[in-house]
């Protein structure tokens, strides 16, 4: 099986991708897990390094293999989440590459370099771990893999997270980030409570909840991550070694029918810490998951008037307004990269987003009908457009909802009403209005509403809703195909088999859109024949 990932990895190395856009000359391995390898890669432009994780192949469908892009594109807005940079992929050979920022060390490589962190550091450390956790949890998402290894760390002086540590993080000498997101899970609403175990989750051995490979067939498995950040702040202050083997202890409790925090004692935690720390380690490791505590609990320590643990009693309006923002608009951000890839057209990443959708639809409901967030209604209507979340598919209510959106400025919702006239009431005239209103909508802001113009390209090669022009239909497809549109590069394939079509549409196909994927079989079919 090394040899196979290894193959693997110098096939992926190879692909037009990497060798276009960054010096692989000077690649080094940053390290290797169960799902992939990460190197360190600095880009042809500027040299910047970045830290470009290669998906290992495995049993599992492509669509779970893209779990992890997935979940970083809806977390990239986290602060305290490792950024993704740009993604790359090819359904065709399975190959997959996640682009993301670097960090300075790991937690684990940072504690073998200066040894324990000091109180001060250490606080930082399961403030923004904790403040990681809570932002994935109201996204309805878990970790399930806390260790030192995936807890990063950045210098505040660095260019690119100035901003953060000035918004974030005043006055503190680094910032901890959560990365490696490959054992994740959209728990949805369930991702704070006790739920039936129908899924497998990739802890590491060492920093697993004693639940998770128990009897037990209900696990709430944020308090899973807790407990594996307890178990990783012994390790950052020094009461354990990082090598240390957890199933002694828990073999040792359970014999003498303790809780671990209780075997703990013999660790004697440093006193430095003081009583806060070592009070709070106690009850994040209980056997009982019950007794955890939950991220606010948890960050409730580090402040001087702890909040209640409601989430309508801790914050006002506007705080509850803008926390539901954030998490409407990082799955709207995703839908902009939908669209600019090909939309609909390309399966796995649609069935990846209407699963946040669905994971996340009271945010959405709640900003769409308290805030009249435009955001939130272009996601309701494509929600009842496809019928998602157990919403009934109607065009109607879909149409109610871009319209809100359209009223209030926004080009995917102009673009939305266009679908409707399209494909529901085949008023191709009217379609082609809203197509092109979408697209000077977005022009006005800086950008493009690339389905629009595709579109907009189909009604000119065919001639329906406006004059036929054949010239113009090209053009469109090609500013298109130039801003990496897949669904745009089969269509332009199509008007342009006589000439070098072919590869277009081979290349759509294997950017895994669907409607090249038709075409190019259309085209075997033809060929055969």
């Amino acid at each position: 099986m090394e040899e196979k990932k290894k193959l693997f990895i110098e096939e992926v190395l190879k692909t037009a991708y990497l060798n276009d856009n960054f010096n692989l000359k000077k690649k080094t391995p940053l390290g290797e897990g169960g799902f992939g390898s990460v190197l360190l890669v600095p880009d042809k432009t500027k040299g910047i390094p970045y830290a470009i994780k290669i998906l290992f192949p495995t049993d599992s469908s492509l669509q779970e293999r893209m779990k992890e892009l997935s979940i970083l594109l809806t977390l990239n807005e986290g602060p305290h989440v490792v950024k993704i940079e740009n993604h790359y992929s090819d359904s065709f050979k399975g190959h997959i590459i996640i682009v993301m920022e670097k960090g300075d060390a790991s937690l684990s490589s940072l504690i073998k370099k200066q040894g324990p962190l000091n109180p001060e550091e250490l606080s930082q450390m399961i403030v923004d771990v904790t403040s990681a956790l809570y932002f994935a949890q109201q996204k309805g998402i878990i970790h399930s893999d806390i260790k030192p290894a995936n807890i990063i760390a950045f210098d505040v002086d660095r260019d690119s997270i100035k901003e953060a540590q000035r918004i974030y993080a005043p006055n503190k000498k680094r910032i901890y980030k959560l990365a490696d997101w490959g054992s994740g899970h959209y728990m949805g609403l369930k991702a704070n409570k006790t739920t039936f175990v129908n899924t497998e989750v990739g802890y590491t051995l060492s920093f697993v909840a004693p639940e998770i490979h128990s009897e037990k067939k209900e696990i709430n498995f944020s308090k899973c991550d807790i407990y594996s950040l307890g178990l990783t702040i012994l390790v950052a202050c020094g009461a354990l070694p990082a090598n240390f083997q957890h199933w002694s202890l828990i073999e040792k409790a359970k014999k003498h029918e303790n809780e671990v925090n209780e075997i703990l004692d013999d660790l004697h935690i440093i006193t430095k810490y003081g009583s806060k720390i070592k009070d709070l380690i106690e009850k994040m490791v209980y056997f009982d998951h019950n007794n955890r505590p939950d991220c606010l609990e948890i960050l409730n320590k580090f402040k001087e008037n702890p909040p209640t643990t409601k989430l309508d009693d801790i914050i006002s309006f506007s705080e509850k307004k803008m926390l539901v923002k954030t998490v409407v608009h990082g799955i709207y951000r995703f839908h902009d990269e939908l669209q600019q890839k090909g939309g609909s057209n390309i399966p796995i990443l649609s069935k990846c987003f209407d699963k946040q959708l669905e994971e996340n639809y009271e945010f959405i409901h709640w900003a769409s009908e308290n805030l009249n967030f435009d955001e939130a209604h272009v996601l309701l209507g494509r929600m009842h457009y496809f019928g998602l979340s157990s919403l009934s598919k109607n065009e109607e209510t879909s149409l109610e909802y871009y319209q809100k959106a359209h009223d209030l400025g926004n080009s995917w919702g102009t673009f939305g009403v266009g679908i409707y006239y399209d494909f529901v009431k085949n008023d191709l005239k009217e379609a082609f209005r809203f197509y092109e209103l979408a697209e000077k909508k977005a022009v006005e802001k800086g950008t493009h509403c690339w389905s629009a113009l595709n579109n907009m390209g189909n009604l000119y090669e065919i001639g329906e809703g406006v004059p036929q022009n054949v010239e113009k239909a090209q053009k469109l497809y090609e500013l298109c195909v130039a801003a990496g549109n897949s669904t745009a590069k089969a269509n332009l394939g199509k008007l342009l088999i006589a000439k070098n079509g072919r590869k277009l549409i081979e290349d759509s196909a294997r950017e895994g859109n669907s409607l090249g994927w038709d075409y190019l079989q259309e085209l075997i079919k033809y060929e055969k024949n």
